[in-house]
C-alpha cells in the first residue's frame, strides 16, 4: 500500500486529477499512507476542481465529508495549499 501510495503522489503532484483523488482517499483512510484529514482535504479539492465531468461531483462530495472532520483553521490551512498549487502549477488561459 505505502509503495503503491507512493506512485500516486508523484502522479498526484505531476497534477493528475485521478491520482489526486485516489491519493486523497488513501489519506483520509489511511490506506499507505499516515492518515491525515488536512492532506485528504488537499487533495480532494485540487481533484474536486480538475477532474472530468463525472468524477467531480465525487471528489467535492467526498472532500465535503473530509471537511466536517477538520477544525476551520486546518479547512482554511488546505484550503490554501489547494490554492497556492493550483496557481503554481496551472498554466493561465490565453
Amino acid at each position: 500500500d505505502a509503495q503503491s501510495a507512493e506512485w500516486y503522489r508523484k502522479a498526484a503532484e505531476h497534477g493528475l486529477p485521478d491520482a489526486q483523488m485516489i491519493l486523497g482517499l488513501d489519506y483520509f483512510t489511511g490506506r499507505g499512507v499516515a492518515k491525515s484529514y488536512e492532506d485528504a482535504y488537499f487533495w480532494l479539492d485540487l481533484a474536486a476542481k480538475r477532474e472530468s465531468e463525472e468524477n467531480r461531483s465525487k471528489a467535492a462530495q467526498t472532500r465535503d465529508l473530509v471537511a466536517g472532520r477538520l477544525t476551520p483553521e486546518l479547512r482554511k490551512r488546505a484550503k490554501e495549499r489547494a490554492a497556492k498549487w493550483l496557481s503554481e502549477n496551472t498554466a493561465p488561459n490565453p
